[in-house]
């Protein structure tokens, strides 16, 4: 009888999500860490389920930051900016390195960003008494805005901002 907490080869990489040649990268690096299968003898190296869950989760929310600033429409430089303000949150994960996913952010942070945005906006079609984001974000002259402390003022309430229509948080 099998251990059901143990996932082996294929299931293994199936439950992870990654190719077969990633799965084995990341194993070989100790990433989920091989578990004992407790006096159960099988051929090959066994994970627990929970652990190769999890590695799912994290690779399934992760955003490489060139994807997620598209999304917001800034540049990585600006991605970085709202890390640091604690705005997203970056995903640091052996797993990411390993697969050259870094630097990412979460997607889930991104899109609690994004209802932040939408929630704190001023009616959408308004342009004559407030900013619309999409000039708030423009770089001038070729250099990047603070976008960090741009999207915390938008969040405090205290601009009243509106969103155009093309706009990808709208």
């Amino acid at each position: 009888k099998l251990d059901t907490d143990l996932v082996y080869g294929n299931e293994a990489v199936q439950l992870s999500g990654v190719t077969a040649s990633d799965f084995a990268a990341i194993a070989k690096a100790g990433i989920p860490p091989a578990a004992s299968a407790r006096g159960i003898v099988r051929s090959g190296r066994s994970f627990r389920r929970q652990d190769i869950i999890e590695l799912r989760r994290v690779l399934d929310d992760s955003t490489p930051y060139y994807a997620a600033a598209a999304v917001l429409g800034i540049t990585k430089i600006g991605l970085e900016q709202l890390d640091a303000m604690g705005l997203v949150k970056a995903v640091n994960h052996p797993a990411l390195n390993l697969l050259g996913r870094t630097p990412a952010v979460s997607g889930a942070s991104i899109a609690q960003l994004k209802s932040s945005l939408i929630e704190h906006r001023k009616d959408p079609s308004f342009v004559e008494h407030g900013i619309l984001a999409s000039r708030l974000f423009l770089s001038i002259g070729g250099r990047p805005k603070p976008w960090g402390p741009l999207v915390a003022l938008l969040l405090s309430g205290s601009v009243p901002f509106g969103f155009e229509d093309e706009c990808n948080l709208s």
